[in-house]
């Protein structure tokens, strides 16, 4: 199937190129996609040339997919692999009491446990985000895919409409304390996470003691965020750096960081990040209370 085949195809779906993005929702694409591949009397297709989802059918409009992914084997028989596994309970000290492990693996698929009791996990992207961060507020991005489900408690503080009728200057300072925190910003912001957590119980019932950073920062800003942050009460503070990693586990450390954070108590993350937002659906997808999922 070659590029001027998909672009009929997307214009057959109704997917057509406007300023505002497709004009078919990504769950409309996806059923009308999947229909029509099952008509096709071959075992094999090889899409070539243009694409049938376009970058904008990965914002908020994947949400319209939500009801078919969740009943899908994609996630309801999801596990993570023995290697990732292992790094998790070979680290199981930094994160909480080890005989308290709820390993996922030996539980219903579905049950609403966390598993990490007492731990708070964040997301804390540095790296390539030091510039990227700015590109987005010049494309005035907003939230988009599993971060934008409509019951998380926090939103971004602009609309997409609002962010584009403002300058760059006016966008900047809503854009960095989300993306790319002070570590100032970020110990009021988990301070805050952790007291609201622990009041949205009866008293004593939810204590979070614990924080883990998922985090490629460098070594100055971690060093000076662990600092302040077991000055401001938590009891041990790990990151991703503290992991420790046998040769065989080298590439799949993202994806131990990715299974603390989705068993966590309480998960903190980057709204314009991709990685914080697969977290969220599989977060969602155990069932864990909607105000466990937070963000920066």
């Amino acid at each position: 199937m070659g590029g001027a085949e998909i672009c009929l195809l997307r214009l057959k779906l109704g997917v057509i190129e406007e300023d505002r993005g497709p004009a078919s929702t990504t769950k409309e694409i996806l059923v009308a996609f999947s229909a029509y591949l099952r008509e096709i009397d071959d075992t094999c297709v090889t899409l070539t040339g243009d694409h049938v989802f376009t970058f904008s059918s990965f914002g908020n409009r994947i949400l319209s997919t939500w009801d078919l992914l969740q009943e899908s084997p994609i996630l309801n028989q999801f596990a993570w692999s023995p290697l990732v596994r292992g790094i998790v309970a070979r680290n199981m000290h930094l994160f909480g009491d080890v005989s308290r492990w709820d390993d996922p693996s030996y539980r219903p698929r579905n049950a609403p446990s966390t598993g990490l009791p007492g731990l708070l996990a964040t997301h804390l992207r540095r790296g390539d985000f030091v510039e990227h961060c700015d590109n987005l507020c010049h494309w005035h991005a907003v939230w988009g895919g599993w971060n934008s489900f409509p019951s998380y408690r926090d939103k971004f503080p602009l609309t997409l409409a609002q962010a584009a009728n403002i300058t760059y200057e006016e966008r900047l300072p809503y854009y960095m304390p989300h993306c790319l925190p002070t570590v100032e910003e970020v110990v009021y912001r988990l301070h805050i996470v952790r007291r609201e957590w622990e009041l949205g119980a009866p008293s004593g019932e939810r204590k979070l003691k614990r924080a883990y950073l998922l985090t490629n920062a460098e070594p100055k800003y971690k060093a000076e965020l662990k600092e302040r942050l077991m000055a401001d009460g938590w009891e041990h503070v790990a990151m991703t750096s503290d992991l420790l990693i046998e040769q065989p586990e080298v590439e799949v450390d993202l994806a131990a960081d990715m299974m603390i954070g989705q068993h966590a108590e309480v998960f903190v993350g980057n709204g314009f990040s991709s990685l914080t937002a697969n977290i969220n659906l599989l977060r969602m997808a155990r069932k864990v209370p909607m105000d466990s999922i937070r963000f920066l």
